[in-house]
């Protein structure tokens, strides 16, 4: 029986205490890391073929040329590089739902404050 993988695998891994995303192309040793971007990184195999992409920001954006680099330098093929728009989506919707559900603690934690005012009782005297 043979098996035939029709869809590329991606595992996508955030970390939200570094705030970093790992997107995971391949299986096997990392021979070296390459410093693609300033806040891009990927992890080559021993023959030189992408094994992962980390983001070293959560909102870190693969742009058109970025994404030829990928291709033509590192040999990423086009439906993998089909799928990472996907999966930057996916790690951007994180991002916000995280930064959202830190605002909401950091409101439910602020004492409330109003201001009180005292009612004026006014009252007849017989003069």
């Amino acid at each position: 029986m043979e098996l035939v993988m029709t869809e590329s695998m991606i595992q996508v891994e955030i970390d939200p205490v570094a705030a970093l995303a790992y997107v995971e192309l391949g299986h096997g040793d990392v021979a070296r890391t390459v410093q693609f971007t300033d806040e891009v990184t990927i992890d080559l195999d021993p023959y030189g073929m992408v094994l992962g992409v980390e983001f070293l920001t959560l909102t870190a954006d693969l742009d058109p040329d970025l994404r030829a680099r990928l291709e033509s330098q590192y040999h990423v093929p086009s439906q993998v590089l089909d799928v990472l728009p996907a999966a930057l989506a996916a790690v951007a919707n994180w991002n916000r739902q995280a930064a959202s559900r830190r605002v909401a603690r950091e409101q439910s934690r602020r004492p409330s404050y109003g201001v009180l005012r005292p009612t004026a009782v006014l009252t007849e005297s017989s003069s």
